[in-house]
């Protein structure tokens, strides 16, 4: 690919993403032999992997950690401290691609950031993020392919579930949504999922307790979120698939022994490619940390492309959260924000070859950012400054396998040996 053709990509999905993909980029047609399918993305961390064998086992890993040094005067005193973002290890069966079960386990802080102590002081303990069984049933309705999914048990929160597998970011910092604590990554209940043609239109709803992983449910209500997806644009683009997707959804939610209102309202775009991703989130919250009279708002976006494929790509991503509702002098007026500019290196695994059939490394990447983090309002006050510059050095290793066949008795009678 030269260099005239990704700076057209890149100009072209911005221009597609700012219109909510409803406009194709200007660099680029629309052709009879555009492809009808994007494609594969890396194995999701939420879900089996799609490649492999029909009736198996699977395995899954992930790693993020790093070291964040501030750079602010009034932070002198504080030396890099080295983090543990993520640390995840998981696996599942799955059989005829109709029945899987998955389980997901991760490394948490036995002690929250309130609380003086934790377990042997502060040890990292493991927890189970995802547990859950599945169903799936494939068909063809009126020429139309359609796949159904359920899953019942700690099953992923739908919108992070859809919207991280069009970032590559994850290592650096979670969605907006996700990072201003708006939603929690999976939670005890039931969901069911419908796509059409290939991802052109996917619905989900779930049922939930509300009171995410780590809490029984406290109340008779349940959470109820609804999520819409459509990918309507696809472009053949400096031969490989652009995809331009939209996103939507809705949670009617309770959380509390007092049935707190706990309701979210979120939007996303995205555009993908293999040399590129860029998005945007949005989310309204109306309900949050117990409060019910509490009304936030928070947005984000995200773009990262290689410069040299496995050796060398730029980063960009931010986001800012504000209260705009609620007791002023608690939290209303709070506003503050995040932001990295940076680089990275995957150490000569290009994405191309990270998805390919029978990889078992997926990403080994090396990010050096720099980057600010702001506050306004009360936020200001908590944080001690309005702005706080900081290098952030972060690196990720995700590994996992496809289903591979496991060696299980035939159900075929055998037959008796000849004479």
């Amino acid at each position: 690919m030269t260099r005239t053709c990704l700076v057209g990509v890149v100009l072209g999905a911005l221009v597609g993403t700012s219109a909510a993909a409803a406009l194709p980029p200007p660099t680029t047609t629309q052709t009879a032999s555009a492809p009808t399918s994007t494609a594969p993305m890396l194995p999701s961390a939420w879900r089996a992997p799609e490649g492999g064998a029909d009736s198996g086992a699977f395995f899954a890993g992930q790693l993020f950690a790093g070291m964040d040094a501030p750079l602010s005067p009034v932070q002198a005193a504080v030396w890099p401290a080295f983090f543990l973002d993520r640390a995840e290890l998981g696996g599942g069966v799955v059989w005829e691609r109709r029945l899987e079960g998955v389980l997901r386990l991760e490394a948490i802080r036995s002690a929250t950031p309130q609380s003086s102590f934790g377990i042997d002081r502060n040890s990292l303990l493991p927890r189970v993020r995802l547990a859950y069984a599945g169903g799936r049933h494939q068909l063809a309705v009126l020429g139309v392919d359609v796949d159904l999914r359920a899953r019942l048990g700690v099953i992923p929160e739908p919108w992070l579930e859809r919207l991280e597998g069009d970032t590559s970011l994850r290592s650096l910092a979670a969605l907006p949504a996700e990072r201003a604590g708006l939603l929690q990554t999976s939670d005890l209940g039931a969901s069911a999922h419908i796509s059409l043609n290939d991802g052109l239109v996917d619905v989900a709803i779930a049922v939930t307790n509300g009171e995410g992983k780590n809490e029984v449910e406290l109340n008779a209500g349940k959470n109820v979120t609804v999520m819409a997806a459509t990918t309507p644009a696809r472009f053949s683009v400096c031969g490989e698939t652009l995809a331009l997707s939209a996103l939507g959804a809705w949670r009617d939610g309770s959380v509390g022994v007092s049935s707190t209102r706990d309701h979210r309202g979120l939007v996303a775009v995205t555009a993908r490619h293999p040399w590129f991703h860029v998005g945007a989130e949005g989310v309204w919250a109306l309900g949050v940390d117990g409060r019910g009279d509490r009304e936030v708002i928070a947005g984000g976006g995200w773009a990262d492309a290689p410069i040299i494929p496995g050796w060398l790509g730029a980063v960009v991503r931010g986001d800012v959260v504000a209260d705009v509702g609620g007791d002023v002098g608690a939290n209303g007026g709070a506003t503050s924000g995040d932001v990295l500019v940076g680089v990275f290196t995957d150490l000569g695994l290009p994405e191309v070859d990270a998805r390919a059939p029978g990889a078992l490394v997926r990403r080994m990447r090396v990010s050096l950012t720099g980057g600010a983090r702001f506050a306004g309002g009360d936020a200001a006050v908590v944080d001690d400054a309005a702005t706080q510059f900081r290098v952030l050095l972060s690196v990720e290793l995700t590994a996992a396998s496809d289903v591979v066949a496991l060696p299980l008795p035939s159900t075929t009678p055998s037959e008796p040996n000849s004479p």
